[in-house]
């Protein structure tokens, strides 16, 4: 009985091995079928991903150029109202801006004023820079800074929480901008992209993003306008420079 279970034995183990044998190709057959090949650019800290043409084709990249086109661009900040008028024509909105704030928004001119529970539907209140002089001019923390809501219709009452939209001191200013599905993010999240500066060669750039409207990402550093970057098939192209699966 032990002998019939030992040839057994050695009958499955062969026939595992045959199977083995033909599945798994031979060192030749692995470098014909590498997807790509990367190499370091001289003198730089880049990399250059080389795809084939099949796996071009597998992977349906797609890309996009940089552009550049004028942004208008605002931020929303926590704002409460701090004043009502006798006649109520008029209510005071005081929002509190950081240093840096201070730096990045126009606060010499109109302003929307969003009261927190207002609907979709409903349009926000204009609103300029209180007048000379206020008593609210100096109150407050630094930064702090008045708008004045006209219009018996304000809707606003004392101590209101609301949101201050303001414009950027940027908008309206040309900016450099790549699609978002370009961005690659890694695991320290740092950003990222892919260029594609000839056909099949694909070269990972590092990249700073001062904003995301919608689907546009401004860039405060990136590639040349009118660069190919990669807006499909980036994860993948990543997975092969660095060997992800292998």
């Amino acid at each position: 009985m032990k002998h019939i279970t030992f040839w057994v034995v050695l009958i499955v183990v062969a026939a595992g091995l045959q199977l083995v044998t033909r599945m798994a190709p031979s060192a030749k057959q692995a470098k014909q079928i590498a997807p790509a090949s990367v190499s370091k650019i001289d003198g730089t800290d880049l990399m250059r991903l080389t795809l084939l043409p099949d796996a071009v084709k597998r992977l349906d990249i797609k890309t996009a150029l940089v552009r550049e086109e004028p942004i208008v661009a605002s931020r929303k900040f926590a704002g409460d109202v701090v004043a009502i008028t006798r006649d109520r024509n008029a209510a005071v909105v005081r929002v509190n801006l950081t240093e840096n704030d201070v730096k990045s928004v126009r606060r010499d001119g109109p302003a929307l004023i969003q009261p927190l529970a207002r609907d979709n539907k409903t349009p926000g209140l204009q609103a300029l820079p209180a007048r000379q002089p206020s008593p609210y001019a100096l109150a407050g923390p630094f930064g702090a800074t008045h708008y004045e809501v006209g219009g018996p219709n304000h809707g606003l009452v004392n101590r209101q929480l609301v949101f201050v939209e303001l414009p950027l001191t940027s908008s309206g200013e040309n900016r450099k901008i790549i699609p978002y599905a370009a961005v690659l993010y890694d695991a320290k999240g740092n950003t990222w992209l892919y260029t594609n500066p000839q056909p099949l060669v694909f070269i990972r750039h590092s990249i700073q993003i001062d904003a995301i409207v919608g689907d546009k990402v401004i860039l405060v550093a990136g590639p040349p306008v009118g660069t190919a970057v990669v807006t499909v098939g980036g994860a993948e192209l990543f997975g092969a420079e660095f060997g992800v699966g292998k």
